[in-house]
C-alpha cells in the first residue's frame, strides 16, 4: 500500500544542523501507526561535509526512510524533482535542509489529510539566523497558521 504522505528533504552540506532537523520526525515516525502512513525521501546533493554519515545513521534506524545520493550537485530544484519522481505518497511535503518540523506536526498533518482530503496544505516557515534559537509552541503555530484548500471548490480556510 502506498503511503499517505511523502516527506521530501533536499540536503546539501547541512551537517551542522541536520541532527536537529531529523530528530523530531524520527520521534514521531517511531510510532508504527504513523510510520506506516509516511515515507521519507532525502536527496543527498553530493554533500562534501558529514551530511552523508548523519543521513546513513537515520536511514539505518528508520525503515521508511531512503536516501538518494547524487554523484554530483544537481542544485536544489533538480534534487527535489528527483525526489518528487520517486515518491509514492498521495501527498508530498517538501522540506528544506534548514527547516525544523514542529513536534507533533506529522501526526496533525496526517489527521488533516485523512479527514479532509485537501488539495493543498500550506505550512508557514520562520527564519532565524540561529537555528538553535527556534523553539515555538507547536500547537499555537499550527492552530494559527495551517491553511488548507478544500476540493473541489478551491475554498481556503484556516484550520
Amino acid at each position: 500500500m502506498s503511503p499517505l504522505l511523502s516527506i521530501l528533504l533536499s540536503a546539501y552540506n547541512c551537517a551542522l544542523y541536520l541532527d536537529r532537523l531529523l530528530c523530531e520526525p524520527e520521534k514521531e515516525l517511531s510510532d508504527s501507526s504513523v510510520a506506516c502512513m509516511v515515507e521519507a525521501l532525502i536527496g543527498n546533493n553530493a554533500c562534501t561535509d558529514k551530511t552523508s554519515e548523519i543521513l546513513n545513521k537515520y536511514v539505518q534506524r528508520n525503515y521508511s526512510w531512503s536516501v538518494i545520493k547524487h554523484p554530483g550537485n544537481l542544485g536544489p530544484d533538480a534534487n527535489m524533482l528527483s525526489l518528487l519522481e520517486r515518491s509514492q505518497g498521495k501527498y508530498r511535503w517538501v522540506i528544506g535542509d534548514d527547516d525544523l518540523p514542529y513536534p507533533g506536526v506529522i501526526s496533525q498533518i496526517l489527521e488533516l489529510l485523512d479527514q479532509s482530503s485537501p488539495s493543498l496544505v500550506y505550512l508557514p516557515s520562520e527564519w532565524s539566523p540561529d537555528i538553535s534559537a527556534i523553539n515555538p509552541d507547536p500547537i499555537d503555530v499550527l492552530t494559527r497558521s495551517l491553511l488548507r484548500v478544500d476540493p473541489p471548490s478551491g475554498h481556503c480556510s484556516r484550520s
